[in-house]
């Protein structure tokens, strides 16, 4: 940070007010100092609470990508190939790229429609973390984007990511109509 820049980030609940005040108090530094440091430890706390979501018991295979990183490549690949996805379609999307290869271990429930509470809470935590934005259409950040170029440069991604632009290409831009009956028919083949 500059010298002269903005001192630390603003606060935005109460939780983040007490931590910089407790920064500022344990640690005699420079308000600039503080700043990154309260900005890298929150960095950290939150891969941290990601990759503890993606190590819980759907999580089969240890070298697996964490679904979480693999949404940030969907919703990447989906902007790559210019195709939205709104909110109530991701599940849609993932269930279908689950189909064709690309692994994911959310649970999914077809009351009414498709859906998974396990993927809901990763969106929501991806957009605590400023990831993404989940609002319709789902948008992929700055930070979302440094992310995916940084942490996951390594052979699996890329292949996932090749895979999600594929299909998403060959699917073409589908309405949740159409989405609903082809995840329906795939989902009731072996009923």
């Amino acid at each position: 940070m500059a010298v002269g820049a903005s001192p630390t980030p603003p606060a935005t609940n109460k939780h983040q007010k007490v931590s910089q005040h407790i920064l500022r108090r344990s640690f005699p530094l420079p308000k600039d100092i503080i700043s990154l440091l309260y900005e890298f430890v929150q960095r950290e706390i939150l891969k941290a609470h990601i990759s503890y979501l993606n190590c819980s018991e759907k999580m089969q295979d240890r070298k697996a990508l964490p679904d979480s990183d693999k949404l940030l490549l969907l919703i990447d690949s989906a902007h790559e190939v210019q195709t939205t996805i709104d909110s109530s379609e991701i599940d849609y999307f993932v269930f279908l790229l689950h189909t064709k290869g690309v692994k994911f271990g959310y649970r999914f429930y077809f009351p009414a429609s498709l859906y998974s509470q396990d993927l809901h809470d990763d969106l929501e935590t991806l957009e605590e973390g400023g990831f993404i934005t989940a609002k319709s259409p789902i948008r992929m950040t700055e930070k979302g984007r440094l992310w995916i170029q940084q942490s996951l440069p390594n052979e699996e991604s890329g292949r996932l990511y090749d895979l999600m632009k594929q299909y998403l290409k060959m699917i073409g831009p589908v309405d949740e109509l159409t989405l609903f009956q082809r995840a329906y028919a795939i989902a009731t083949r072996g009923i």
